[in-house]
């Protein structure tokens, strides 16, 4: 019976809550898209809560489909405490211990499972998922879309494939797999041979991603890019949605983008799902009232920083004439050129200048219109200067197309 059925599994570590909902709308994507038997197989640990599983649960019933819990705490706790020993860096990373929950599906879920399906939470499923499950796999076992594939031509730099161990053409995404169980349980060393590789590749950032690739570049199958499509570049090229797999990774998902199709596919997912509901709306707009409190005061306190003040404006040198003008800043307003184009800032000579300029007692305020201000806050703190007052966020007033702050939901929704 186990082998009539589709198996997809999931990872989820939901500390705050608030991530269950994605993995929920992922689900009900896949439910509403076939008429097959599926069973949802969730690696969790005790973050997931009473009232989130009640939810999946209740998802599940909906459709008439089958969920399995997986407490990986308990069923993988040795190989649990290796992760976190080993890697204590990733309380701080944008990854959580969760993302290695996929490595021990061979270890967690029950022999009867043959062919698995695994998919990250952030996947809206557009098409039937019997297709990608009659997918054969490669000799290694996995079947996967290649990176350089669905990036088209523009993945993001990877130490792996930079240092030559992973030919670019084989280095293929993790976030949607169709796995051999009995081929991947065969390697029963895997978490321990993955930290070890990241021991030995301090560089790497995807942690479970190049685990994987390290040991099975060799012998996957690549999958067409239907089946792991990423929704920013697809967005980018602006290609219609269209049957296939869609990934939602980064800052995909954005409410505030007008009629854009890619958002509506989520959405309609996810109103089929427990986590919408009166509540939730009441969240989204109360939230949206505290926003634009939090608005409204940061500007306030800008403005009267520049009370009895001559402002310096600081930028990139090729964005000189366009920042006077959204300004109107007068003749005698200075423009520090202390960024290049693309966006690296010369820190310690923007620092040297508002440094002397406060030992002086100029009535000045460096207006920064940088991209990478969030990560000069630390440096400013440092150095004595305080926002509002000897500094302020010039993005926060230019257009987003200009380069200013980019207005999104996706993180703002993340948290409800």
């Amino acid at each position: 019976m186990m082998r009539d059925m589709i198996h997809v599994a999931y990872a989820v570590h939901d500390e705050h809550g608030s991530f269950s909902k994605f993995t929920g709308t992922s689900i009900a994507s896949i439910f509403m898209n076939t008429s097959s038997r599926v069973v949802i197989h969730i690696l969790h640990d005790e973050s997931l809560s009473k009232e989130n599983r009640e939810k999946f649960e209740a998802l599940a019933e909906k459709y008439g489909q089958e969920i399995r819990f997986y407490d990986v705490e308990e069923l993988a706790t040795r190989d649990l405490i290796k992760v976190l020993e080993a890697m204590p860096e990733m309380s701080e990373s944008r990854f959580s211990v969760g993302a290695f929950y996929r490595l021990l599906v061979g270890r967690v879920i029950p022999h009867e499972v043959k062919k698995l399906i695994y998919l990250d939470s952030d996947i809206i499923v557009n098409l039937d998922i019997a297709e990608l499950y009659a997918e054969p796999v490669g000799a290694n076992g996995i079947a996967a879309v290649m990176e350089h594939a669905l990036t088209h031509g523009k993945p993001a730099p990877q130490p792996l494939v930079e240092s030559g161990e992973v030919p670019r053409d084989k280095y293929f995404n993790s976030g949607v797999m169709v796995m051999d169980m009995d081929k991947f349980r065969s390697h029963e060393s895997i978490v321990d041979d993955g930290l070890l590789m990241l021991k030995n590749h301090p560089d790497s950032f995807c942690y479970d991603q190049d685990v994987l690739n390290y040991f099975f570049h060799e012998g996957y199958r690549e999958l067409d890019i239907r089946y792991d499509r990423f929704v920013s570049i697809e967005r980018h090229h602006g290609f219609p949605v269209s049957a296939g797999i869609y990934h939602f990774a980064g800052h995909a998902l954005d409410f505030f983008l007008k009629n854009d199709s890619y958002n509506r596919l989520f959405i309609n997912a996810f109103v089929q799902t427990p986590w919408f509901s009166a509540e939730m709306l009441e969240q989204i707009f109360g939230g949206i009232f505290n926003a634009y409190g939090v608005w409204r005061d940061s500007g306030r306190k800008a403005i009267n920083a520049f009370s009895g003040k001559s402002r310096v404006f600081c930028g990139e040198a090729n964005k000189e004439r366009l920042i006077r003008k959204l300004f109107e800043a007068r003749d005698d307003e200075e423009y520090r050129a202390v960024a290049v184009a693309g966006g690296k800032i010369f820190v310690q000579k923007l620092l040297d200048e508002m440094k002397n300029s406060k030992s002086k007692r100029k009535k000045v305020i460096y207006v920064l219109c940088l991209a990478g201000i969030n990560g000069l806050r630390r440096f400013m703190d440092e150095a004595g200067l305080v926002e509002n007052e000897d500094y302020v966020d010039g993005g926060r007033f230019i257009p987003e197309s200009d380069g200013g702050w980019q207005l999104s939901s996706g993180d703002f929704f993340s948290k409800i």
